[in-house]
């Protein structure tokens, strides 16, 4: 099932103004649909994720993807989808913005500068 089949529907194109979105124990399988920005919290907790592509980018809350079984690497994932919050609960334990904030920074910059220059380039492939 993915995010867009919850009762929340398709909100891909829109941010999510509420309190919590609580999506926690739906069977979730993708995140597909989510809003690009939550105002408060998000909640994916206890589904059967794999990925945490589709996830809002920006969370004014708490990111939380706790109990995920087949979710590897939960914070260099939040890292490579670029999913800024307040705090994360994985199961790899709690940390904030702050804690990952260089990392995901140079992650940015890195992704922007392949993106601007292409890889071919990077590599010196293309001159």
């Amino acid at each position: 099932m993915k995010f867009k089949d919850t009762k929340y529907g398709d909100m891909s194109i829109k941010s999510y103004q509420g309190d919590i979105i609580d999506i926690s124990m739906t069977n979730l399988t993708s995140l597909e649909g989510c809003p690009p920005i939550v105002i408060g919290n998000f909640d994916c907790s206890k589904n059967n994720l794999i990925l945490l592509e589709f996830a809002p980018k920006k969370i004014k809350g708490y990111f939380s993807c706790k109990e995920n079984k087949e979710i590897k690497d939960a914070k260099q994932q939040i890292i490579k989808c670029q999913i800024e919050a307040k705090e994360y609960w994985t199961d790899e334990g709690y940390f904030s913005f702050e804690d990952i904030k260089e990392e995901f920074l140079k992650f940015e910059f890195l992704n922007k500068t392949v993106k601007s220059k292409g890889f071919r380039t990077l590599l010196g492939i293309d001159k």
